[in-house]
């Protein structure tokens, strides 16, 4: 688990929220909706899980990171594949 650092954009009538991932080394948009999220600005919560991914030439989906987002604390996924070691 580690500290996410969050900021929010409205695009469109829309809430866009950046997360910076440490693993990835760089954010993540999650935008509501579909997404849920509480509204604790000082330790967020958005659900389902965040997961960013690829395709490659064959349309196969390559996971690039995966993660829960609960009370400010980023809990990454067995299936997420960068090698972030948690403090």
């Amino acid at each position: 688990m580690t500290q996410g650092k969050m900021y929010k954009e409205d695009f469109e009538g829309r809430e866009i929220y950046f997360i910076y991932c440490p693993g990835c080394q760089q954010g993540h948009a999650i935008h509501t909706p579909p997404w849920f999220f509480d509204k604790n600005y000082e330790k967020p919560t958005f659900s389902p899980s965040v997961k960013n991914f690829i395709r490659d030439s064959e349309n196969n989906e390559i996971v690039t990171c995966h993660f829960f987002l609960t009370e400010g604390r980023i809990h990454y996924c067995s299936d997420c594949p960068h090698e972030y070691i948690l403090p």
